[in-house]
């Protein structure tokens, strides 16, 4: 027997959500915590209770998962969306000190059009305060996870209701209280469906996957940009031809003189010396082979 089996899910948590949401209040929620602590887990739990009690049934899934601006777009314009949204790698989509970058530019009016639409926001990044600060500001509860029991099934999180100061901008944490009127200090969440965590690993490699791809293409056209401006000429390494590719092939590859070469491909020895000239200046690589002044090859 689990020391959790007995430790009640947090109700706490699921029922101050659902409270604000019943108001007409847009609901921020923020997940942060250290890598591996569980907090994809967290908001896939969530929106599978939240989807309980909304609509009686589990309608939760990878649909209600984004991972850029253009995927919370393409949710909003969704005829009837569902009344939940996570969003993964916040801290990259709306990051901290880029205030006037276009995707913070548009948040304000992102985050009102879901609120309209009902949906209550989950957002998902590592480091509290990492994020825009007026998106930092609309959230109203923050869910720090602490870690993650695999083998219990159990993600052990510390909640906190927020309360902003419009005017001086200052945030204040306060415990949630139970229905029995006590402060709940830490909480339990249990692992979402299987399936559903299976088709999330994956999509979150495509995501990783593609941020890598487009991170390399940033780095390789800042170096560009900056030797452009220093003067430096970048060392081309331009294809073969299929007739050079031979050429090297047999000369580089299997060892062949330069009257074999010419012999094997019925062309002349003068040719062969051309086409390795050429194959030199691609490659940077001038070969040191003469074939016209009679030294051995």
């Amino acid at each position: 027997m689990g020391k959790y089996d007995n430790v009640p899910e947090a109700e706490v948590v699921i029922n101050y959500i659902l409270n604000l949401w019943k108001r007409g209040l847009l609901v921020v929620v923020k997940v942060y915590g250290a890598p591996g602590t569980g907090k994809s887990y967290l908001c896939r739990r969530i929106m599978e209770k939240l989807s309980m009690k909304i609509y009686g049934k589990d309608v939760s899934g990878m649909h209600c998962v984004v991972d850029s601006l253009l995927g919370i777009l393409d949710f909003i314009k969704l005829p009837k969306p569902i009344k939940f949204l996570t969003i993964e790698e916040v801290a990259a989509i709306f990051p901290s000190r880029r205030a006037m970058s276009t995707e913070n530019v548009v948040a304000g009016k992102v985050f009102d059009t879901l609120r309209k639409k009902g949906v209550i926001i989950l957002l998902n990044f590592p480091v509290n305060k990492s994020i825009d600060g007026h998106i930092d500001g609309l959230c109203n509860l923050s869910i720090e996870t602490l870690s993650l029991n695999k083998k219990e099934k159990v993600c052990v999180a510390k909640p906190m209701r927020l309360q902003i100061n419009y005017s001086t901008g200052k945030v204040y944490h306060h415990k949630l209280k139970n229905s029995d009127g006590i402060a709940v200090d830490r909480c339990i969440f249990r692992m979402p469906d299987a399936e559903t965590n299976a088709a999330y690993e994956n999509t979150k490699d495509d995501y990783l996957n593609n941020l890598y791809k487009r991170e390399s293409l940033r780095v390789k056209k800042k170096i560009e940009k900056e030797d452009k401006e220093l003067g430096i000429k970048p060392d081309v390494q331009k294809p073969l031809s299929k007739r050079e590719l031979q050429v090297y092939d047999l000369r580089y590859g299997q060892g062949m003189k330069y009257k074999d070469i010419s012999s094997k491909l019925n062309v002349s020895i003068s040719r062969v010396g051309k086409i390795m000239q050429c194959i030199g200046k691609k490659t940077k690589k001038p070969p040191k082979d003469s074939f016209s002044t009679g030294k051995k090859q």
